[in-house]
């Protein structure tokens, strides 16, 4: 059977073409086509079928799908797909398919051009012609790889086209040429090659007049369209046309020409250059930022400092603007540099052969006036004749694009009154030079940068959206390179490009919105893959599955376990990485992939990696996630989810250890996002016990740092990863946490509801320490709802179940809360001996969470003391509560803490004390999402102030604290608006405690 994606998607085993009938089948049987010969995974299938939404049931969506495809070919008299056990694989020899036959046809066309056969070239150009009927799977439904596809086939159909007029002006077929630049022209009048092919083409035909116009016409359009300056290849070919070159000569300077050697190409050329040359190329129009990498080169030039260094490196990531700072500061600098300024591409990353050390240093003496006859043919001969040139001298070279320090050694100039700046993707650590080598790294630009660049180019109208430039700013990522390309689509067509760049925004496929069809060069995909291509296979195989981690930190443990290694030859390689900057550092060894390059390293593993040994590593990734997620909320492994230790029988618990000295809260702060996306991985991957425990460990800490939104988040999609493994302990584990998230919210009957489930299911289950959890918390919530009797006998039952379990940590947890639950029914005697007793327990006692429970322990004494009018033991155990809550830097419990902390000071009669203890608690309250718990932190400031006597400065946080509360709807609010209204404070300090239930003791 034969298959015709050069347009719409048709088939054929007889004399008529046939197309699937569904969307659907077409899509399937295009995917399927398109990896030939390979197999395409269930989950690959998946992602390409359903990008949306996946089904329920994935791998039944995607069976379905490829069955009602294989029976439309059937019908048809073929049954080409088979099924292997990775995933589905069509057989389909390479001359039944057009795009593998019109592939071919470009890339033979391509190399009889290099190869000077023009005639056969054309042949070729033509024979791809013939394949080609309309936009590339035209009727085919959008899915990831479709809308990566079609611009790579454009792009090669642009090739051919432009591939056939090179050979037509090349043999001098001009016959109706121009007619098809023309329309070709009509169909892309932003495209420079074909702009310049035009003018060519009236140079040849004998009107150098027409040719000149054509070049104004074509500077306008890209002017006013694009806001870009005609290339260098333009202007040359414009100096060319003016001073009467002849075509053989101009088509040369397109490359179309038979190959020649170096030193014949060399030699070839007119025999002199001018003795001083300028050969910087112009400065970009556009440049915004950088101002502080700009004047550190502008210093490095300054031939006025004998200590400069001569060597300075720019180095930076694909995209990031390297060779664009390098022109500008260089030419800023030209001045001071009067024996020349001299450009050597050395084409490092470009996808053509790099310049060889020889030919670099070789295409430089041919620049300072050495014949090419006579630049030696050995390196060191040519090296030295350099030096001995440059000796003297004040010379700036800038050499582009290099890829090794063997390519640049042999360019650093004799002595101090010259200059070689290098831009290279990767260090060049180890060059010789005579002041030493200053490195300067490019990160990519700040969004304020990024921001200024994107209104230059795109001009103020589109800029004075704020929406445009939101979308604009995250989809470049701060590479000028990106953001260039999305300005120059944004002028095309502002609305459609717009809605576009927006959807390419929310898929998260990026790549595809970061390129200009026709123009493989205007394409960060294309500057990834140069870089991709220099480096040796273990760091590649490194790279790509980076691409496979959750998150965007990375370090070498995590690389470790994906790469199925040691730390330390993860380390080696992640080094490696990120001297080529396809990492950025990001703290002590740790890194992050651009979004960008993240994109391109997933779409390099799809096509080189089999789907077994993805699923396999990020299986064992996840599970090593929890088992440090696990460690970190400070929870001893016999008290833990019942599959917990299977999940994790394969790893040493060593591997989970906290950082020496690290606090719980510390880890939790740097990985916090890195465990929320492995929590979302897992639940993508069906892995639904990892995900519920991986969300109850989030919840822990999300309720410390009182992250109200992500706690519900999270607390959601554990929930439903529970549900949908039909996991009744993961269920009890996730509603104790929901119980405790609702009594945060003040929600207090939902909250019980919650919480009764999950004492009622954890007894069910026989995980008696589980159920004492839960039961101790469903007691504190119904002492907050008022039920202070049911609440305390709670407390009291999960009291005695810790001590008959023999159970310390809980019984401790237990005593804590017994010990509030006997202050709020009045019993205080009771409290202060529980409160002791709690403290009593953890003698001895040493865990991750110690701080944090002996700190609460101190402060629910404290409170027992005060209500026992101990005040001065009050203050000593609130105090040293606080050190605890310092050291274990716990946010929550601290606010709580330097609350009572004020209130002793108050009852002391230490207002001043009380006011600074109570603005402290609000400065940390700030930093927490709770809108009501700020304004009752406000007026509590408020109130004491105006009991120390400062009634002026109380209405500012009294008044802020009535409009929080008027935004959360409390009907306290006009009352209190009533009260700061008036003209004096002072003597309002009771009424102000009795509005925000300020407990008075």
């Amino acid at each position: 059977m034969r298959y015709r994606l050069l347009g719409p998607l048709e088939s054929r085993t007889g004399v008529e073409w046939v197309s699937p009938g569904s969307p659907q089948q077409r899509l399937t049987l295009a995917v399927l086509l398109l990896h030939a010969p390979h197999p395409v995974s269930v989950t690959a299938l998946l992602g390409e079928l359903w990008p949306e939404r996946s089904p329920q049931d994935g791998a039944e969506a995607v069976r379905r799908d490829v069955d009602e495809t294989r029976a439309f070919l059937r019908e048809h008299g073929d049954d080409p797909i088979h099924q292997d056990d990775d995933g589905y694989r069509i057989d389909v020899g390479a001359e039944d398919l057009d795009l593998t036959m019109f592939t071919a046809a470009v890339d033979a066309g391509g190399r009889q051009m290099r190869s000077g056969l023009f005639r056969q070239a054309i042949d070729s150009f033509h024979r791809a012609r013939t394949l080609w009927r309309d936009t590339p799977f035209s009727d085919v439904p959008a899915s990831p790889l479709i809308l990566t596809e079609r611009p790579r086939v454009l792009a090669t159909m642009r090739r051919c086209q432009l591939g056939l007029i090179d050979a037509r002006l090349a043999t001098d077929d001009l016959g109706d040429l121009g007619g098809e630049i023309d329309a070709e022209l009509a169909r892309h009048p932003l495209s420079e090659d074909l702009w310049i092919r035009k003018a060519l083409l009236c140079n040849q035909l004998g009107s150098r007049a027409d040719a000149m116009n054509v070049f104004h016409q074509a500077h306008a359009t890209l002017a006013t369209e694009l806001g870009i300056e005609p290339s260098e290849e333009m202007r040359r070919l414009y100096a060319g046309i003016l001073d009467g070159e002849s075509p053989a000569a101009l088509l040369h300077i397109l490359g179309v020409s038979a190959p020649t050697s170096a030193v014949s190409a060399l030699s070839a050329v007119p025999p002199r250059p001018e003795a001083f040359p300028s050969e910087l190329p112009p400065a970009s129009p556009y440049f915004e930022g950088r101002a502080q990498e700009i004047a550190v080169l502008g210093d490095l030039l300054d031939t006025t400092d004998a200590r400069a260094c001569t060597v300075v490196t720019v180095n930076g990531m694909a995209g990031s603007g390297k060779t664009t700072l390098a022109v500008r500061a260089c030419r800023a600098a030209a001045e001071q540099y009067p024996d020349g300024q001299l450009f050597v591409d050395l084409r490092g990353h470009s996808g053509d052969e790099p310049l060889s050390p020889l030919a670099a240093v070789g295409r430089v003496l041919y620049s300072l006036g050495v014949p090419g006859d006579e630049i030696p043919g050995d390196l060191h001969e040519a090296t030295a004749r350099y030096r001995t040139i440059s000796a003297g001298r004040r010379l700036l070279i800038l050499a582009d694009d290099a890829r090794d320090v063997a390519q640049v050694s042999p360019l650093v100039p004799a002595g101090a009154g010259s200059r070689l700046v290098v831009t290279s993707r990767g260090r060049l650590g180890g060059l010789p030079a005579p002041n030493g080598v200053r490195s300067l790294p490019l990160d990519p630009l700040p969004e304020a940068e990024a921001r200024a660049l994107l209104t230059e180019i795109i001009g103020p109208e589109p800029a004075a959206r704020p929406d445009v430039l939101d979308t604009l700013v995250r989809l470049g990522g701060g590479l000028p390179l990106s953001l260039r390309i999305l300005a120059a689509q944004l002028r095309q067509a502002p609305e459609r490009r717009f809605a576009e760049l927006t959807r390419r925004l929310a898929s998260g496929r990026l790549l595809s919105a970061l390129e200009i069809l026709g123009d493989p060069q205007a394409s960060v995909r294309t500057a990834l893959d140069q870089s991709y291509a220099t480096l040796p296979e273990e760091v590649r195989r490194l790279f790509r599955r980076l691409s496979w981690l959750p998150g965007r930190e990375i370090d070498a443990r995590a690389a470790a376990v994906v790469l199925g290694c040691d730390v330390e030859s993860a380390d080696r390689l992640l080094a490696r990485l990120e001297a080529d900057q396809l990492l950025q550092q990001h703290g002590t060894h740790r890194y992050r992939l651009h979004d960008a390059v993240r994109e391109f390293a997933e779409e390099r593993s799809e096509q080189e990696d089999p789907h077994h040994e993805r699923t396999t590593a990020v299986n064992r990734v996840l599970r090593w996630h929890l088992g440090r997620a696990w460690t970190a909320i400070g929870q001893a492994r016999t008290f833990c989810p019942a599959g917990l230790d299977e999940e994790l029988t394969e790893f040493d618990p060593a591997t989970f250890a906290l950082p020496a000295g690290w606090t719980t809260l510390r880890w939790w702060d740097l990985e916090r996002a890195t465990i929320a996306a492995a929590t979302r991985c897992a639940m993508q991957y069906g892995l639904h016990r990892v995900c519920w425990m991986l969300s109850y460990c989030l919840t822990t800490y999300l309720q410390q740092r009182l992250r109200l939104t992500e706690w519900q988040e999270t607390s959601d999609l554990g929930m439903s990863a529970a549900l949908a493994a039909d996991d009744r302990e993961g269920r009890a584990w996730l509603k104790n946490a929901e119980g405790k998230l609702l009594a945060q919210l003040r929600r207090l009957p939902e909250s019980i509801e919650a919480l009764t489930e999950s004492v009622r299911t954890f007894g069910e289950l026989g995980r008696a320490e589980a159920e004492l959890m839960a039961v101790g918390n469903l007691g504190i919530v119904h002492s907050l709802h008022g039920d202070d009797a049911l609440g305390v006998e709670l407390l009291e039952r999960a009291v005695a179940q810790s001590e008959r379990l023999d159970a310390p940590q809980r019984l401790h947890i237990g005593l804590n809360n017994l010990t509030m639950g006997y202050l709020q029914t009045g019993r205080v005697d009771e409290a202060v001996a529980t409160g002791r007793r709690s403290l009593e327990v953890l003698v001895g006692l040493d865990y991750p969470q110690l701080n944090d429970d002996r700190g609460r322990a101190l402060d629910s004494l404290g409170q027992a003391y005060r209500r026992a009018g101990l005040l001065h033991e009050a203050v000593r155990a609130h105090a040293a509560a606080l050190r605890d809550f310092e050291i274990a830097d716990n946010s929550v419990d601290r606010i709580v803490c330097l609350n009572n902390l004020g209130e002793c000071q108050r009852l002391l009669g230490n207002h001043d004390s009380a006011v600074a203890m109570f603005s402290l608690a609000l400065d940390y309250q700030r930093i927490a999402e709770d809108d009501w718990s700020i304004a009752h932190a406000l007026g509590r400031l408020g109130t004491e102030l105006i009991e120390a006597g400062r009634a002026g400065e109380a209405r500012a946080p009294l008044t802020e604290a009535a409009e929080l509360l008027r935004r959360l709807d409390v009907g306290r609010a006009d009352e209190l608006t009533t009260l700061v209204s008036a003209e004096d404070l002072t003597g309002r300090a009771d009424a102000l405690a009795e509005l925000f239930t300020i407990r008075r003791s």
